[in-house]
């Protein structure tokens, strides 16, 4: 048994200690059992966890949809925010070491993770490497992660 299921199972068995049971579960169980008291609690457990496990099911179904629509609208300013800078010519310049580019992401006005970029505009995290590279974005490389900067260039 998972923890999460061991979690629920104690919940409801301490509502039936404390006696503050789900009075609808209750009467559920109550007729399910033909009046039996020990089977009535077994029988309220039983469908008070899954009713909890539904609970919780339909509560992660919402956190996760929350961070997919926060993922979308960050993409969405992202894109926006990139339809503004100015742009140098491209060339993979690789005369410049990637050494070149190690600094804090501090050094930049508002840094970005190169990986939420590229997810962004659709494309991968070599590519928006290369682009920085170039010159094309401003970014740098701290600690093995690149960075961003989304305010215009120059």
């Amino acid at each position: 048994m998972h923890h999460v299921e061991e979690k629920l199972y104690e919940m409801a068995g301490e509502e039936l200690v404390t006696k503050r049971v789900n009075r609808g579960v209750w009467a559920k169980a109550f007729a399910t059992a033909q009046g039996n008291e020990a089977r009535t609690k077994a029988t309220y457990i039983e469908l008070r966890v899954a009713q909890l496990r539904e609970q919780v099911a339909v509560e992660a179904a919402r956190r996760n949809e929350t961070v997919e629509q926060g993922r979308k609208r960050e993409a969405t300013l992202i894109r926006e925010h990139l339809g503004g800078l100015r742009r140098a010519p491209y060339r993979d310049d690789d005369s410049i070491p990637n050494s070149h580019f190690d600094k804090h992401p501090e050094s930049l006005a508002y840094p970005v993770f190169a990986s939420i970029v590229a997810d962004a505009l659709g494309c991968t995290e070599t590519e928006i490497i290369i682009a920085i590279r170039s010159r094309y974005f401003r970014g740098v490389r701290h600690n093995g992660d690149w960075y961003v900067e989304l305010q215009p260039v120059g």
